[in-house]
């Protein structure tokens, strides 16, 4: 039999198995590839307008989820955006802002974006090198006052990304103080170019990315013990269960369908 003939004989089955590869790579690209992106969450608590000067003291994030964030958008031909999930903020002010200082730490591998392929590739060593680098560090060697009556001020300090230490500053607003607790609340926001930190430059996730924060601090003392990974692993894996219960079986549904559908593909194709 000719290689010519051979083609003349299985065109149909051929076009069957190209037509469901087809279908399986756009199915990928939509549901995979492009689907997904995480959205801000952030609770921000009610406070009254105060100087920063006047807070003494060491104070600290929560790890409320809630009442903290780093979220980030990355433009390019598809946006993407993101949020690190674990990360402690810790100012410490025990003489006047001029001594002050601002600590961040970031868990590099708490990066979520709300799909795991893209949040897999970003953690990798492309990217974030979280195995390599697990943390990215901020320490301020100064705090200035920019804007007073806004509460708008600017921090200078040593960034420690990809293992590299780099000169970095930012601006961020004093919220203010509760008026019925110990909190202090700040945010802000600021750009940087991916590359100018190290980065590959990659045209897929674009050029530069924008990042808005906001942080709750308390004071040290009154900071909840962080929680556990396992416990949170733990919840998931119920959370999990419950999601098959409620449902009735339809994952198991779905599989079946994606069954019958093979099945029916295979039989055509003997059918030829």
């Amino acid at each position: 039999m000719t290689e010519k003939s051979w083609f003349k004989r299985n065109w149909k089955m051929l076009l069957i198995v190209g037509g469901v590869l087809a279908v399986g790579a756009v199915l990928y690209v939509v549901f995979v590839v492009l689907a997904g992106n995480a959205e801000s969450e952030v609770d921000k608590s009610a406070v009254e307008k105060g100087d920063l000067e006047s807070v003494k003291g060491t104070w600290v994030s929560t790890g409320n989820s809630k009442k903290q964030e780093i979220f980030f958008i990355a433009e390019g031909p598809k946006t993407a955006k993101g949020k690190f999930q674990k990360f402690d903020v810790e100012f410490v002010n025990n003489g006047d802002l001029s001594s002050a200082q601002i600590k961040v730490s970031v868990k590099a591998s708490s990066i979520f974006t709300d799909n795991s392929t893209r949040d897999g590739h970003l953690k990798g060593e492309d990217f974030f090198n979280s195995e390599k680098h697990p943390e990215i560090t901020f320490v301020s060697e100064s705090i200035e006052v920019v804007d007073k009556e806004k509460g708008l001020y600017k921090t200078k300090g040593i960034l420690t990304f990809l293992g590299k230490e780099k000169d970095f500053d930012f601006q961020f607003t004093y919220r203010g103080k509760a008026k019925d607790k110990e909190l202090i609340s700040f945010e802000g926001k600021f750009g940087f170019k991916q590359f100018a930190l190290g980065m590959p430059s990659d045209d897929s996730i674009g050029k530069t990315t924008d990042v808005t924060f906001y942080v709750d601090l308390v004071p040290s003392g009154d900071a909840p013990a962080p929680e556990e990974d396992d416990e949170e692993e733990d919840d998931w894996e119920d959370e999990e269960d419950d999601w098959e219960d409620e449902e009735g079986g339809t994952e198991m549904e779905l599989n079946q369908e994606y069954d019958d559908i093979l099945n029916q593909v295979e039989e055509e194709a003997e059918n030829l």
